[in-house]
C-alpha cells in the first residue's frame, strides 16, 4: 500500500509513466483465458472498445488459479508484449473496472525496450524501475520511496531520495511536472506545464510528501486554485422535484426543461404552437459562465430563432469545462427535446457527465434517472 504522504503524486507518476496498472472496465468474453480490448485516447486514459480493430492494444487474462491468482499479459497490435505481470483478481473478477497488477511485473515500449519492471520478491527492500525509451534508466522508487532520478543523458539528478524529480509525457518529449524530492518525498512547489497553445501551467505544493495546494494560471499569469485536472462543463439547476427519481436533476435535461419553461412559443399563420422538439441549439460557454453565439442549427424561422435565444439568454447557470481550474471557452450542441421514462418515453441511457476524477474518468458513465437530452461538446485545443 503507498504511504499516505506520497500517495497521490506516485499515482500521477505512475499515470504518466505507465498509464497502464489501473486499466478501465473492458467487455471481456468468459472462460479460462479472456481478452480484452483498449484504445488509448489524450484525456481519458485507456477506453474499452470492442474489436481489435478499435483498439491499440490488447490484453489476455489467463487464469491460472480460479481463488486468487490472474496471469495478465498485454500485447500492442503488432504482437510486441506491452506488459507481463500478474493480478489477485478471482475467477468471477475479470469484469471489475479496474485491473491492479500484484507482484512482480515488466512493461514495455513498442520499440521493444523495457518501459519498467518491479521486483516484488525482496520483502522492505523492493525497487520500482523505469526507463527511458532509448532503454537508459529513468526513475528508481524504492520501498515507495522517491529514489533516483536520471536525466535524459544519463546523468544523476536525485540520488537517495534528495534532489531533482522530472515527470514527463508519455513519449517523453516534454516536461510534464519538476520539482524537489526530501528524503524520498515530494517536498514544495513542483511546477508543471500543460503544454497547450493557450499556455496553461500549474503549481502542486508538497509539505513533507502530503500534498496541500494545487493552482492553475492562464496565459495572463492569473491563479485559479483547482481540486480537479478536468472539471467539465455542467448547469446547475436544481430546483426540480419531477417525480421520484429525478429530483435534483441537473446538466442538460435541466437545461432544456429550463428553456422549454422560459420560451414565449412562437406560433404559426394558425395560431398553434411551433413545436422546437427537432431543433437543436447550439452556444457557447465563455470563460467567466456567460453564454454567447447562440443560434439553432439549420434553416429555422426567424420569429423561433429570436424567442430560443431569448430562453436560452435566461439559463444562467451554466459553468465552463476547466483544465487545471482554467475555464475554458466551451462550445455545446444541444437539443430541446428530451424523452423520460416518467413521462412514456425512452428508458435510461448514459449521456456525458459533469465533473470527471482527477485522473479523467470517461465522461459517458452517468445517466440522469430516465431523462436524457443529445448533448454535444467541442472544447478547442482539449
Amino acid at each position: 500500500m503507498l504511504h499516505k504522504k506520497h500517495s497521490y503524486l506516485l499515482k500521477l507518476f505512475l499515470f504518466i509513466s505507465l498509464n497502464i496498472l489501473y486499466v478501465n472496465k473492458a467487455r471481456c468474453s468468459s472462460g479460462d483465458t479472456t481478452i480484452c480490448f483498449f484504445k488509448k485516447t489524450k484525456y481519458y486514459g485507456d477506453l474499452p472498445v470492442k474489436t481489435l480493430a478499435e483498439a491499440d492494444y490488447f490484453r489476455l487474462l489467463i487464469l491460472t488459479d480460479p481463488d486468487s491468482t490472474v496471469d495478465v499479459q498485454e500485447f500492442y497490435k503488432n504482437g510486441k508484449p506491452k506488459l507481463l505481470g500478474t493480478s489477485n483478481l478471482q475467477s468471477g473478477n475479470a469484469r471489475l473496472p479496474s485491473i491492479i497488477l500484484k507482484g512482480s511485473w515488466t512493461s514495455y515500449f513498442p520499440n521493444g525496450k523495457k518501459m519498467g519492471m518491479y521486483n516484488a520478491e525482496n520483502e522492505g527492500n523492493r525497487y520500482v524501475y523505469f526507463f527511458y525509451p532509448t532503454g537508459k534508466i529513468y526513475t528508481c522508487i524504492k520501498n515507495n520511496l522517491y529514489w533516483e532520478c536520471y536525466d535524459k543523458n544519463g546523468e544523476l539528478t536525485c540520488k537517495e531520495g534528495n534532489g531533482l524529480w522530472t515527470l514527463y509525457d508519455e513519449n517523453f518529449d516534454q516536461i510534464k511536472q519538476q520539482g524537489i524530492v526530501k528524503k524520498g518525498y515530494p517536498d514544495g512547489e513542483w511546477q508543471g506545464n500543460t503544454h497547450r497553445n493557450d499556455s496553461i501551467k500549474y503549481t502542486y505544493t508538497f509539505r513533507n510528501g502530503t500534498l496541500v495546494k494545487r493552482i492553475g494560471y492562464d496565459n495572463n499569469g492569473k491563479a485559479y486554485p483547482f481540486d480537479y485536472i478536468i472539471e467539465w462543463e455542467g448547469y446547475y439547476a436544481y430546483q426540480y422535484g419531477y417525480k421520484a427519481g429525478e429530483e435534483n436533476v441537473g446538466g442538460p435535461v435541466a437545461f432544456v426543461k429550463d428553456v422549454r419553461g422560459y420560451l414565449k412559443w412562437p406560433r404559426d399563420e394558425k395560431g398553434k404552437k411551433i413545436s422546437i422538439d427537432t431543433m437543436h441549439v447550439v452556444f457557447t460557454i465563455e470563460g467567466d459562465g456567460t453564454l454567447s453565439n447562440i443560434s439553432l442549427l439549420g434553416d429555422v424561422d426567424e420569429k423561433v430563432n429570436t424567442a430560443v435565444i431569448a430562453a436560452v439568454k435566461q439559463c444562467r447557470d451554466w459553468h465552463p469545462v476547466r483544465y487545471y481550474g482554467v475555464p475554458l471557452k466551451t462550445i455545446i450542441t444541444c437539443a430541446l427535446t428530451y424523452t423520460s421514462g416518467y413521462y412514456g418515453g425512452a428508458p435510461p441511457i448514459a449521456i456525458p457527465k459533469t465533473i470527471t476524477g482527477n485522473m479523467g474518468q470517461p465522461a459517458d458513465m452517468h445517466s440522469y434517472f430516465g431523462s436524457h437530452v443529445d448533448y454535444k461538446r467541442f472544447v478547442p485545443d482539449l
